[in-house]
């Protein structure tokens, strides 16, 4: 892809991100920026700059050095020694005041690339390598494959492994002249919605949605045992909690549970509306828990977790990324990532049309509690509601402290507190322990922590 000389301005006045990288290589190309290209394919693409400084500033390649750079970034990435599989990309030339600047647009591939038997992925931290990252890598599979709670069919599922009573409440909520509602049990199940031809094998089954929307608890967490929304107040102890609650029923029954502890355990001042109050902190929460459920990924191996805090509500979905960065009004693509899911809780008035509840959580932020939501589409979906007007979100450094990297947050913490533990820092940043580990290990490696303690009672200071 060829840039004019105004576009390419543009991206170097931008900061470096999940689709943007810059390099300085004046004399040859570092192997940093094959990983950054791996990412790339891996993710959702971006654009790469050589002879540029990570602050945008441009140094320019050697101009003798130009035809080698190109050659050499061509043949590396046409080798399947290297990149597996290869992709046959090459570096555009530039001039931009007087200097020669390389560049190349990666876009994001249909399948999962290796460089030197190594899985690279991009985030806002960089180019991570994966490859011993189970979790990640299911993520990415599921990314490529598209593949969704709809998709995984369960052949051995027998009728008797849904709870009756979910059906019937889904029956009578059902609109008055729908043709389920003459249907019985069993029938209903076995429409198309609900029951499918797995693809590979060709056997007939009900579907993972149909298991999550009407199993019985036990069955689901015999089949899904990562699944479950977990629940932790943190009023008073913000590191662990002061009481927690985890729902781990069929998500018509997980919706209202969810809604309930929410609303009991959450300050929630009233408001007039049309001469009545009104309790806008109960319809927030209402929209946000109809919103995670719908969308989240149920193909990944983890759970929902939500954070009650004395200012705020957190929510933490799994998730597969469609624009890796923060999500407004202006940018919002109203999309169903489950629809089987989306479908059935419209049907029983749990959910409205796509989009409308992203709308909807805006407005009443904005005209009752004065703040601004924060909504992230990463790796995992965020939300962040502040409940009082003196916490507005549109506060910029606030608003930085949110967009902190992993690295900048355990930094943070150990000024706070002194140390931090494995423990600490899992839950600090809500990842798993071998990302953990990999955290770790890059800041003592910078110098910036040291490691103290052996086994159990490890934990980590700020390097002297």
């Amino acid at each position: 892809m060829v840039l004019d000389r105004e576009k390419i301005l543009n991206l170097l006045q931008q900061k470096e991100s999940v689709t943007l990288e810059f390099k300085t290589c004046t004399n040859k190309i570092s192997n940093s920026v094959y990983e950054t290209v791996c990412a790339f394919l891996n993710t959702i693409g971006g654009y790469i700059f050589l002879g540029v400084e990570d602050n945008g500033n441009i140094v320019g390649v050697n101009e003798e050095f130009v035809k080698d750079l190109r050659v050499d970034f061509s043949n590396t990435l046409n080798s399947q020694d290297k990149l597996d599989p290869p992709m046959p990309i090459m570096l555009n030339e530039a001039y931009i005041d007087g200097k020669i600047i390389l560049y190349a647009y990666i876009a994001e591939s249909s399948e999962i690339h290796q460089l030197n038997r190594k899985i690279y992925y991009r985030s806002n931290e960089g180019d991570r390598d994966i490859t011993k990252n189970r979790i990640m890598i299911k993520k990415l599979y599921n990314r490529k494959s598209n593949y969704t709670a709809d998709s995984i069919v369960y052949p051995n599922l027998k009728i008797d492994d849904f709870d009756e009573n979910t059906i019937t409440f889904f029956k009578t909520h059902l609109p008055m002249n729908h043709p389920f509602k003459d249907l019985d049990n069993e029938t209903i199940l076995k429409q198309d919605m609900f029951y499918k031809t797995d693809e590979l094998t060709g056997r007939m089954g009900y579907t993972r949605s149909a298991l999550l929307l009407f199993g019985k608890s036990i069955v689901i967490s015999n089949l899904l045992p990562w699944y479950r929304v977990d629940i932790l107040k943190r009023i008073n102890d913000i590191i662990r909690y002061d009481d927690r609650f985890i729902s781990e029923n069929n998500l018509i029954k997980a919706y209202t549970e969810v809604i309930d502890y929410l609303c009991k355990n959450v300050d929630k001042p009233f408001f007039l509306k049309e001469f009545r109050t009104y309790d806008a902190v109960s319809d927030l929460i209402r929209e946000i828990v109809s919103n995670i459920i719908i969308h989240r990924d149920y193909v990944s191996p983890e759970p929902t977790r939500i954070y009650i805090y004395k200012d705020r509500l957190e929510f933490i979905n799994p998730n597969v990324p469609l624009t890796y960065s923060e999500v407004n009004l202006n940018n919002y693509m109203p999309m169903s990532k489950n629809l089987t899911i989306s479908k059935v809780f419209r049907l029983i008035k749990y959910a409205d049309e796509i989009g409308s509840g992203f709308i909807k959580i805006n407005d009443i932020c904005k005209n009752y509690l004065k703040t601004t939501p924060m909504i992230f589409d990463d790796e995992y979906f965020k939300i962040q509601i502040f409940l009082k007007e003196s916490n507005i979100l549109n506060n910029d450094n606030l608003k930085e402290e949110l967009n902190l990297s992993s690295e900048e947050k355990i930094l943070n913490y150990i000024k706070l507190n002194g140390k931090i533990t494995n423990e600490e820092c899992r839950k600090l940043l809500d990842i798993e322990r071998a990302r953990v580990k990999q955290l770790f290990a890059k800041l003592v490696k910078e110098n910036k922590i040291k490691k103290e303690g052996n086994g159990p009672s490890t934990y980590y200071v700020l390097h002297n």
